[in-house]
């Protein structure tokens, strides 16, 4: 989830992800609703009218389990376009822990854009739980996300602008692109990073970010997150209740 704590006319944002995760020896299989409800995914062409694709995590065929990873805050004001890496997030320790030296096998993610339960409202009160805020308080066009490696870490790697291999999506600076660069390589033949960059934009808490059974993203010794969000500030104070 992202989390949008009020400061005056400011708004600060923190955006939160649930990544789904799967293995042979799971602790305690996820089960329960999708922190974004439910998925409608269009059926491919020409397939079976009698199947479905199961979007629910807790049906996942050998299940899977989640941690949450709140990324931020974010920092703009109306009209605003923020489009700057945000400080790399550490995973919960117990999760560098048990995958130190192992690979984890990521098979989706959720997000959401949140105010943080214990931050203050526009009231003053404190909030009691995360509550998700309105796409047109806060629009996000865009998001890359990086899972870091014990063996990768975020560089600033020059490019050409006329380059037109480099995405228009990673061009937030003008002369570098902020990039998993890897440092050591994994002892166990796995990639020290993934990028999971779908882009969606004003859909991407309805979106379904997941694989089909039996495909990941392999990481050797998950350690951090790192996120470039292109967030649009379209809360009008003076006319827009939140």
């Amino acid at each position: 989830p992202v989390h949008i704590h009020e400061v005056g006319r400011d708004r600060r944002k923190m955006l939160a992800v649930a990544l789904a995760v799967a293995g042979s020896a799971l602790a305690v299989p996820f089960k329960g609703p999708n922190m974004n409800g439910d998925y409608v995914i269009s059926r491919t062409p020409n397939a079976p009218t009698n199947e479905t694709f199961n979007t629910n995590w807790e049906d996942y065929p050998g299940g899977v389990e989640y941690f949450d990873v709140y990324m931020g805050p974010i920092t703009h004001h109306y009209s605003e376009v923020f489009w700057t890496e945000l400080p790399e997030t550490e995973f919960p320790p117990e999760i560098v822990q048990r995958f130190q030296g192992k690979g984890m096998a990521i098979v989706g993610y959720e997000v959401d854009q949140v105010r943080r339960k214990g931050s203050k409202d526009v009231d003053g009160s404190i909030l009691q739980e995360d509550v998700s805020v309105p796409i047109n308080v806060a629009y996000n066009h865009h998001h890359d996300m990086t899972i870091l490696g014990a063996g990768s870490r975020m560089e600033k790697v020059p490019y050409d602008p006329s380059d037109p291999s480099v995405p228009v999506m990673m061009r937030a600076d003008p002369n570098f692109v902020t990039m998993a660069v890897e440092h050591t390589p994994s002892k166990i033949g796995l990639p020290t990073s993934a990028g999971l960059h779908e882009g969606n934009g004003g859909e991407y808490r309805k979106s379904y970010h997941g694989f089909a059974p039996g495909v990941a993203y392999l990481i050797d010794s998950p350690r951090a997150a790192h996120v470039l969000p292109m967030q649009i500030d379209t809360w009008n104070r003076d006319e827009m209740n939140l």
